[in-house]
């Protein structure tokens, strides 16, 4: 069974995917943050009681909530013998540049530690291949579904390149975002696709729908909301012409946080476009549209049974909005599967 689970990390991303291949397990990740002071992405590692293949480990771009867990998982890979058969990023060297000149400190010797990580596990043999973010170059195959990157490309990095060494000679102000080559990958299968977005831009959701033809054409049955929610990554027009199954997931990474995402307009537009919400925390504009999803159920209820409101429906407890959000991805249909 593929299964694909957003873990719950707060304001970050952290998913995690998992497969089978005759008896042996497989798992891959696309981008792994701390929750405080836990891993969940580490967690889910160590519950693996059987034998299993690291396939891939994905970092979608150079922000600390898509990478600050990683440093554990290396070490546990190391310590238990697990090679990471491939690791990707798009931790390109322009960026080392990026880094050098516009980060705070901290984050500076952060994205340097695991760079530096990377290349001397790539050395020890813990990983065994490392590759850029392209589209159209890599690509897996789990069970009935190819994983495929469908963004960045090659010119996205030049683009980034090139705005990098304007803005270091003062020709522009505005400081490039690292969002502009923050991965888009999709899970297709003869029929269906699911988008997994990470932090990416409008721009980038333009790109791939002149560019990619399973976009264009294939039924639409699960998307992950770019950036948490941000307003500034919304793009309306793109999810709105989307083929897609009725109630289409739009699954929101979110929690406490200085940026108040996901944005309550943002959430909105999903929702009167026809997606179905669910987040891995009740927080910001996640919290109206949970309470007008729970009088809408509390009215059902009543005409329904003509009895008084069980507790579920009067405190608006769900998890549709809270925690890990887990779907089984089938051959003709992805499902969401509640947890407990």
């Amino acid at each position: 069974m593929l299964t694909l689970k957003f873990k719950n990390v707060g304001l970050g991303d952290s998913i995690f995917i998992s497969w089978s291949e005759g008896d042996k397990t497989k798992i891959g990740i696309i981008d792994c943050c701390k929750y405080g002071a836990d891993n969940p992405i580490l967690d889910e590692i160590k519950a693996i009681e059987n034998d299993f293949e690291f396939v891939f480990f994905i970092v979608s771009h150079g922000h600390q909530d898509h990478y600050s867990g990683a440093k554990e998982v290396f070490a546990y890979c190391e310590k238990n013998n697990v090679v990471i058969q491939n690791f990707i990023s798009t931790l390109h060297p322009y960026q080392v540049q990026f880094f050098n000149t516009t980060l705070q400190m901290g984050k500076r010797q952060s994205i340097s530690e695991l760079m530096n990580t990377v290349n001397l596990l790539y050395k020890r043999q813990v990983i065994a291949e490392i590759y850029p973010a392209y589209n159209k170059i890599i690509k897996f195959e789990l069970e009935n579904y190819s994983l495929e990157c469908i963004y960045p490309r090659q010119a996205d990095y030049t683009n980034l390149g090139d705005k990098l060494n304007k803005y270091l000679k003062g020709q522009i102000k505005t400081q490039p975002d690292l969002n502009y080559i923050s991965t888009i990958f999709k899970l297709t299968n003869t029929s269906l696709y699911a988008l997994l977005t990470s932090d990416c831009t409008r721009e980038s959701l333009d790109n791939i729908v002149r560019k990619d033809q399973d976009v264009q054409d294939k039924e639409l049955h699960l998307a992950q909301v770019p950036h948490h929610g941000s307003s500034n990554n919304h793009n309306r027009q793109f999810w709105k012409n989307r083929k897609r199954i009725a109630d289409c997931p739009a699954v929101i990474s979110c929690g406490e946080s200085r940026y108040h995402l996901p944005n309550e307009e943002v959430v909105q537009d999903f929702s009167d476009l026809g997606y179905k919400i669910y987040s891995t925390n009740k927080v910001y504009g996640i919290k109206p549209h949970a309470e007008d999803q729970n009088k809408a159920k509390a009215y059902t209820y009543v005409l329904n049974l003509f009895s008084e409101l069980t507790d579920e429906y009067s405190t608006g407890k769900s998890d549709q909005f809270r925690g890990d959000k887990v779907f089984h991805l089938n051959k003709n249909s992805i499902n969401y599967i509640p947890q407990n």
